[in-house]
């Protein structure tokens, strides 16, 4: 009973800490969407290959797309939302919960911010969903309806991701998925998953193509004996052992061999960059447009640095990952670059004043601002069942 009692109150102090930096984090976030709104009203953002404010934030604060729209959104509603968002401000809803309560009609902000401390997140947005009218549909659009494709790669590898398809586009989609299986179960492969459905018409989609475009968009992977990690996919992700042996015994995937992380460069001998050397420099720079605000992993281009009519060599220091967006903004002169490539350490991006983009930080607040932020302890949701028929919103007035 004694230990027991013990643990009991060990629970009781680890959950009064994490309410107390909770709430201190909640008046972080606080702050820093009422810092995000100043910067959009002021259009502090804009700056060379940065395209939105979501852009601008992934860079700054060095956060996922997802937080970044969170936050963003939650600056537009300080406006439409002030009394749901005063209580992130207070500590008192997480940026979650926030993110999720002001997608309610701003109408109803009172009655949100009343049941929000209370709510879980999911709550929060039956909630919300509950306090819309619903949408009209328009002559064009035959619902609200909005195509979106999400995806994104975690660091074991795999992909995740989730879309959303107009009718028109589904009907296409299950119909090359349907005739994919069928073709498939026709040759014999009778045990078959969605997903080797999926995977072969990704195959074919890049089999049908040019020599040249197929050996661009083939997978790759790296293998360096000398390195800790002795293979990897060209973003840098580790391959696992038997992974490597399948693709080494069956061949689909071509090994790239890695001589101890020094790659073989061609010099003056050609402007074009080959293949060989494109894949070794896309996996030095791990897939990902170099750019300091851009993450893009899409449309990537090999930038000479030093430009071949200057006699920059297509050797690997001299080339660099950009996406398409950010490689046409150097060559309008927007920034510039210099440096070695194969040392990061030592590129330097220059915006078209002559003004490094990216500054050395100042050393660090011996008292850390966290500590400062006024702020009371974290009151946790009561995690109950929320019953959705008691629920109901007055309909919106016509101003709103």
């Amino acid at each position: 009973m004694t230990q027991q009692t013990h643990s009991e109150d060990c629970l009781e102090e680890v959950e009064a800490r994490i309410a107390e930096l909770i709430g201190m984090i909640n008046c972080a976030y606080g702050k820093l969407v009422q810092l995000i709104a100043q910067v959009k009203d002021g259009e502090l953002w804009s700056g060379p290959g940065i395209r939105s404010v979501e852009h601008w934030l992934t860079w700054q604060a060095g956060v996922s797309r997802g937080t970044a729209a969170q936050l963003n959104k939650v600056a537009i509603a300080l406006e439409s939302h002030p009394q749901t968002t005063s209580l992130l401000v207070d500590g008192r809803l997480t940026l979650d919960q926030t993110a999720a309560a002001v997608t309610a009609h701003p109408d109803h902000d009172a009655e949100i911010a009343v049941l929000a401390p209370a709510a879980m997140v999911s709550q929060l947005r039956t909630l919300a969903r509950c306090s819309r009218p619903p949408k009209e549909p328009t002559s064009d659009e035959p619902s609200s309806m909005i195509e979106q494709l999400h995806f994104s790669r975690g660091d074991d590898g795999w992909l995740h991701g989730s879309f959303r398809l107009a009718p028109d586009h589904a009907q296409t989609f299950l119909q090359a998925v349907d005739e994919a299986r069928d073709r498939m179960f026709a040759d014999g492969a009778t045990q078959l998953s969605w997903t080797d459905v999926l995977i072969d018409v990704c195959e074919r989609s890049i089999a049908s193509q040019s020599p040249e475009r197929i050996a661009r968009y083939r997978t790759y992977v790296f293998v360096d004996p000398a390195q800790p990690v002795p293979a990897s996919w060209p973003d840098g992700v580790t391959v696992s052992g038997s992974l490597l042996r399948l693709f080494t015994c069956d061949g689909m995937i071509q090994p790239v061999i890695v001589n101890n992380g020094v790659p073989v460069s061609v010099g003056r001998t050609q402007r074009t960059v080959p293949g060989r050397t494109r894949r070794l420099v896309t996996h030095r720079d791990h897939g990902t447009c170099q750019s300091p605000w851009c993450n893009s992993t899409r449309g990537l281009d090999v930038h000479h640095i030093i430009h071949w009519e200057y006699d920059g060599p297509t050797d690997t220091w001299n080339l660099i990952l950009l996406c398409r967006r950010c490689h046409r903004a150097l060559h309008r002169g927007e920034f510039s670059i210099v440096g070695n490539a194969d040392r990061p350490e030592t590129l330097r991006f220059i915006n078209d004043r002559g003004i490094d983009i990216v500054r050395p930080q100042p050393a660090p607040d011996p008292v850390p601002t966290w500590k400062r932020l006024p702020h009371q302890r974290f009151q946790r949701p009561l995690g109950e069942p929320m019953t959705t028929h008691w629920l109901g919103f007055a309909p919106p007035s016509r101003a709103g």
